[in-house]
């Protein structure tokens, strides 16, 4: 009796795919939706930040630097378009964050359990079946459409900016355990500067 031989692997064209064009077409898909949805003008969530890069502010920034600088080109539009503009910003940083948390979740280790173990028989523990690009989407999906993160993603608070300092970080250690280049955690450590030097 002859018995078929079940591969687990996928071809490298699939796991680049979930790896590496994935993320990317998440994260332009949700700018596209955020885009459809942003907020044209100022809301609670964001007045105080628009007062600030618009000029109607007078009292000087002294806390968020990293904030400061990213909404400094802002500060050269005319105070009519800059609710607008910092709010498309925002709806960026959030597109980034989901292709980030796309690209994280495709290079988490799958051998915890025996039956991720059997599965994922290679020496990295990626998650190689066809199906791979399963988990990365139910993630952004799970984040994107969240009811906190979408407001946040429409309307500009400067709090996207912290949370896409802190998506990058673990992009960095998940590429370092993969990859071994201190190079990784040179970015990782660079940017949780940025991160507790903007919010601490």
């Amino acid at each position: 009796m002859f018995s078929r031989v079940v591969t687990t692997e996928a071809s490298p064209s699939k796991r680049r795919f979930a790896q590496d064009v994935l993320p990317w077409l998440i994260a332009v898909s949700a700018f596209v939706i955020y885009l459809v949805t942003l907020n044209h003008w100022l809301t609670l969530n964001n007045v105080s930040l628009a007062a600030k890069v618009a000029g109607w502010d007078w009292q000087p920034t002294v806390v968020q630097p990293a904030l400061f600088l990213a909404t400094l080109p802002f500060r050269c539009l005319p105070a009519s378009w800059v609710p607008l503009a910092l709010n498309t910003g925002t709806a960026l940083c959030a597109a980034l964050i989901l292709a980030l948390l796309a690209r994280s979740v495709s290079l988490l280790p799958r051998d915890r359990f025996p039956d991720q173990r059997r599965l994922a028989n290679n020496e990295q523990s990626l998650l190689l079946l066809p199906n791979a690009w399963v988990p990365p989407l139910l993630a952004a999906l799970a984040c994107g459409l969240q009811t906190t993160f979408w407001e946040n993603a429409i309307s500009a608070s400067g709090e996207m900016l912290d949370v896409l300092l802190f998506a990058y970080i673990i992009r960095c250690l998940l590429e370092y355990r993969l990859e071994k280049k201190p190079s990784w955690l040179d970015r990782a450590a660079l940017a949780g500067g940025v991160a507790m030097a903007n919010n601490w």
